[in-house]
């Protein structure tokens, strides 16, 4: 299977599964939703469908996500500067989430809702929490 293109594969098996998880594709040729995973229990381990998530920059970047999952309601962008990086002064502490949320954002973006006063998850995506 690992020799086979999307082409060949759209035409030989537009049934299969295996060609539909490979090539992220639903059999209407629709982009497959991905299921977002968060193992918090022993390391954690964050997965977009069947990949790892390697792209964020910092431990900043994963807990202002897992705190973002975890809380039901849109955040106001001073208290999570404020809560990440307390020791900095508050314009530091803005400075460093906007980079942060530049990042988060280019690995899933679609499960963010961002504001320029607030940031949240978007619970109506796919998603699993071990701990929830």
């Amino acid at each position: 299977m690992n020799n086979i293109s999307e082409e060949s594969c759209r035409g030989r098996f537009p049934w299969s599964r295996v060609c539909a998880r490979r090539f992220g594709r639903l059999w209407s040729g629709e982009p497959m939703a991905r299921r977002l995973r968060i193992s918090l229990l022993g390391d954690v381990v964050i997965q977009l469908g069947d990949d790892v998530v390697t792209g964020l920059p910092s431990r900043a970047a994963e807990a202002l996500l897992i705190y973002l999952v975890c809380t039901q309601r849109p955040v106001a962008r001073e208290k999570l500067a404020e809560l990440l990086w307390a020791e900095r002064s508050p314009t530091q502490a803005l400075t460093n989430l906007r980079t942060v949320l530049t990042a988060l954002r280019r690995e899933l973006g679609e499960y963010l809702v961002v504001t320029r006063q607030t940031l949240a998850f978007d619970h109506r995506r796919d998603y699993w929490l071990d701990v929830a």
